[in-house]
């Protein structure tokens, strides 16, 4: 029987499959730290300002695009403030589009 409280560090027990604390390791052989990288996280915020609306495109929590809403029609809007509307811009931002222009070009 092992006494679990007395066990004081990983040297304690071996890496024996039999052995009932061999799921408490957390080593994974299969990972490769020079094959991971980091990719960038693209986020959309939509903030209503008392001059108007505005969605907000980050990159790693900094703004990189800024998409005023007085740029839109009324119909465009309502897509743009939907789960579609975000897939949208995140898809455009992923594409490389920078402007206004170029994301309402996109919706026609």
């Amino acid at each position: 029987m092992i006494d679990y409280k007395n066990i004081a560090n990983e040297e304690d027990y071996s890496m024996d499959e039999n052995n009932p604390l061999m799921p408490l390791r957390n080593d994974n052989e299969l990972f490769k730290d020079e094959d991971y990288v980091v990719q960038p996280l693209v986020q959309i915020k939509r903030q209503n300002k008392k001059d108007g609306e505005v969605w907000k495109i980050l990159e790693n929590g900094k703004v990189s695009v800024l998409i005023p809403a007085n740029r839109f029609t009324n119909k465009e809007k309502d897509f743009l403030r939907t789960l579609s509307g975000f897939q949208f811009l995140i898809d455009g931002y992923k594409k490389g589009w920078r402007s206004v222009n170029k994301f309402k070009m996109g919706l026609k």
